[in-house]
């Protein structure tokens, strides 16, 4: 064998050698590239399985909460348990019918089991345990571009409802559009009102979290959870009078609250009681004011039926609201807050 065959078998050698070496880093990478995947996959499937456990979880302890006992509720609406919302991509439809008889037809919007993050709801289910079917008090939005957002991760890894501050509410009202009547009815005056929320900056108006309003807004006849001034403040309302109670509060910050009203016939006038975070703040007021109206029941927005005047949107998340038809006693009020509490992660005060 001459020299330069030895030579060019060694440079093939050395060749194959380099060839097999670059295969093998090929396959090193690959595997890398495999083990990456796998690892992103797992992460991004623990993290659905732990927000479904979470949702789950939140929906379980709903359901087995000591507020199904408390009685005269007569709204609760609530974002975990299924088929709390009917959601819908179109925003052409004009149906959000509950779930009635007689009243489905091909356009009805009908409810999803869980919505997926930044659907549009047209339809907020109530749960109230002790309502039968045709009879809950559901809030809706027939028009696509006034529908609020739901947001997965809104409130401590929970999800809510955001509205935009300018054009986003839902109600309810005893027609065709909305066919259930609202909560509360034409003059009462003992109720309590709650709601988990947490409001974004805004730059005008007074951004109404929820009311129940009569066609003319008058004084004697509106009641109404409000946020006010660029501080801000919350506030109970009535409408043409000063504001009457108000509690300093912080924008992107979370919060259960909750006015209370007795009347007369159970104090020596009406007493409106208001809460937020278990912070309390006392009034009392004459016999003829805060009697409720029964028009329209809003949420995020503060309005006029008839005349079809809507203002003062809310700008953020909303959680949960209850309504209950009468003044809820001082226990009752601490095991609805330690529920919101321990529910939606708020600490109380």
């Amino acid at each position: 064998m001459t020299y330069n065959n030895i030579n060019n078998n060694f440079k093939k050698a050395q060749l194959k050698k380099a060839q097999l070496k670059k295969a093998f880093s090929l396959i090193e990478l690959s595997v890398v590239v495999l083990i990456i995947g796998i690892l992103i996959a797992g992460i991004t499937a623990g993290s659905r399985l732990v927000r479904n456990s979470k949702l789950a979880s939140a929906a379980q302890f709903t359901k087995s909460s000591d507020v199904n006992s408390i009685p005269d509720l007569v709204l609760w609406l609530e974002p975990t348990i299924e088929n709390s919302f009917a959601t819908t991509s179109s925003n052409t439809d004009t149906l959000t019918y509950a779930n009635v008889a007689g009243l489905q037809d091909s356009a009805y919007v009908k409810d999803t089991l869980r919505p997926d993050n930044r659907e549009y709801v047209a339809r907020w289910n109530d749960i109230t345990p002790r309502a039968v079917a045709g009879n809950k008090k559901s809030v809706y939005q027939e028009t696509g571009s006034r529908r609020p957002m739901y947001i997965a991760n809104a409130i401590n890894g929970l999800p809510a409802l955001q509205f935009d501050g300018s054009s986003q509410y839902l109600y309810s009202l005893n027609n065709n559009t909305t066919p259930s009547a609202p909560p509360l009815v034409a003059g009462d005056d003992s109720y309590t009102m709650i709601a988990v929320f947490s409001a974004q900056p805004y730059t005008t108006g007074s951004p109404t979290i929820f009311s129940q309003a009569p066609n003319n807004l008058s004084a004697s006849t509106t009641a109404s959870l409000s946020i006010r001034n660029a501080s801000p403040v919350l506030s109970f309302d009535s409408f043409a009078t000063a504001t009457d109670s108000d509690i300093s509060i912080k924008t992107s910050t979370h919060y259960i609250a909750i006015m209370k009203l007795e009347d007369s016939a159970i104090t020596s006038s009406n007493n409106l009681s208001f809460y937020v975070n278990n912070s309390s703040s006392n009034k009392t007021f004459s016999t003829s004011t805060y009697n409720i109206g029964s028009d329209a029941f809003f949420m995020s927005v503060f309005g006029n039926v008839n005349g079809n005047s809507y203002y003062d949107y809310f700008k953020g998340y909303i959680g949960e609201v209850l309504v209950f038809d009468r003044a809820l006693k001082n226990e009752e009020l601490d095991t609805i807050m330690k529920y919101l509490s321990k529910k939606w992660g708020i600490a109380l005060k």
